[in-house]
């Protein structure tokens, strides 16, 4: 387990770490726990995998991965939404 001083230390990082790449205009797009690798020594290092949701922030360029693997997500104009 990691003390607490070091969790307020490794939130600050990851904080200033998300800062930066919005300062650019990046998004990390799947910012969770499992994407975070923790140094346990307390100096609050991480570092931040799995950027295959990231990009510029506003585009969708996943979308159209999404709509092949799901499908669209508006109705054709003929048929109802279903209940």
């Amino acid at each position: 387990n990691i003390s607490f001083p070091s969790v307020e230390v490794f939130r600050r990082r990851v904080e200033e770490v998300v800062n930066t790449f919005h300062e650019q205009n990046f998004v990390h797009g799947d910012l969770r726990d499992t994407n975070l690798f923790v140094q346990k020594n307390g100096e609050g290092k991480f570092m931040l995998i799995d950027f295959d949701w990231s990009g510029t922030a506003g585009e969708d360029h996943d979308l159209d991965m999404l709509e092949i693997m799901f499908g669209r997500s508006e109705q054709p104009e003929s048929q109802p939404p279903s209940q």
